[in-house]
């Protein structure tokens, strides 16, 4: 089985054919897809539902669909060489590839909890978080996993982790404004859905954020310098390990699902109703587009080839860092 990419409405589609064959009919996947990841320069890799893998060769124009043993659905992916990378997914659902996304083998997380998101420092050390505040943290490369949550926020759900040196990680998501309102020691304009962890992910505090938003995605390039992004097309920065946050006006009036910053310094956003925009230089530019169905990720390369994901098998793809999408 064979997986062809075929223009529909201005954007690209997963379909595929029997023996080879390319399909110009109707989209024979047209379910969502949820996150995308570059191994390489070449080499990008798609996940969604029910339990699907897509690999490219050609950094995003042609895809074929890779075996896996489940049909849950598959939330996130993350590489961390042109070889070895890890899947996260419903029901405690983790796999590891060894060979560029070719093959996965499915690892035990030991517990029922969806895991939403995921990301390695190295090739040992990696953090999976989920539902009700639940983390889960390898450091032998996913062999073992180790349980933890952020008690007593146990209502938390955690959308995107990133681990940005071997102490420092931070957690988005959403957390019940209702829910933290009961802890008499939290004021309203405290409450937050931005976790920083000082030690590795044993400990957790909640960083103040001056939003009341969701938060589905986070971006940084070190320790003090990063975004966060979420509900109603918030996107904020800080510049100094969170103590301090300044909103960028999108001018976006939909849900924010993922970011990327790219190694030139710009930032793809990619979001609800086909929404893509590029910060580049404290400048945010919607790209013009003919999608309309959510886009759930987005993922860059260093030679300025870009990869969107979403609903109904969507598939966009860049070739200018960004600039212009199809």
């Amino acid at each position: 089985m064979t997986v062809a990419v075929v223009a529909l409405f201005g954007a690209v589609h997963l379909a595929w054919g029997e023996a080879g064959d390319a399909v110009s009919g109707p989209m024979a996947y047209r379910d969502r897809l949820y996150d995308v990841a570059y191994a390489d320069a070449n080499v990008a890799v798609a996940i969604g539902y029910p339990g699907k893998i897509f690999r490219s060769e050609d950094g995003g124009t042609t895809w074929s669909e890779v075996a896996v043993d489940t049909a849950e659905p598959l939330f996130s992916i993350d590489f961390v060489d042109g070889n070895t990378g890890w899947i996260v997914g419903r029901s405690g659902l983790i796999f590891r590839t060894d060979d560029g996304g070719k093959t996965w083998t499915k690892q035990i997380s030991n517990t029922d909890g969806h895991l939403f998101a995921v990301d390695f420092l190295n090739k040992e050390k990696g953090i999976a978080v989920g539902n009700f505040g639940l983390i889960l943290r390898t450091a032998d490369g996913g062999v073992t996993w180790t349980e933890s949550s952020l008690e007593p926020m146990i209502s938390a759900s955690m959308y995107d982790v990133q681990i940005i040196d071997e102490n420092i990680v931070y957690l988005a998501g959403e957390y019940p404004t209702w829910e933290a309102q009961l802890e008499e020691d939290v004021e309203a304009s405290t409450l937050s859905s931005i976790f920083k962890s000082p030690d590795g992910g044993e400990t957790w505090e909640r960083v103040k954020i001056p939003s009341e938003n969701h938060m589905f995605a986070l971006s940084f390039s070190d320790e003090m310098t990063g975004y966060i992004a979420g509900t109603k097309g918030v996107l904020m920065e800080t510049k100094d390990g969170g103590e301090t946050w300044t909103s960028i006006d999108t001018e976006i009036p939909y849900h924010i699902n993922d970011i990327f910053r790219s190694d030139d310094g710009s930032l793809m956003m990619a979001g609800n109703a086909g929404v893509l925009a590029r910060l580049f230089d404290e400048k945010v530019t919607r790209i013009p587009n003919d999608a309309f169905y959510w886009l759930t990720a987005v993922a860059m390369n260093n030679a300025g080839r870009g990869v969107a994901v979403g609903n109904h098998g969507l598939i966009m793809i860049t070739r200018d860092g960004g600039k212009t999408w199809r």
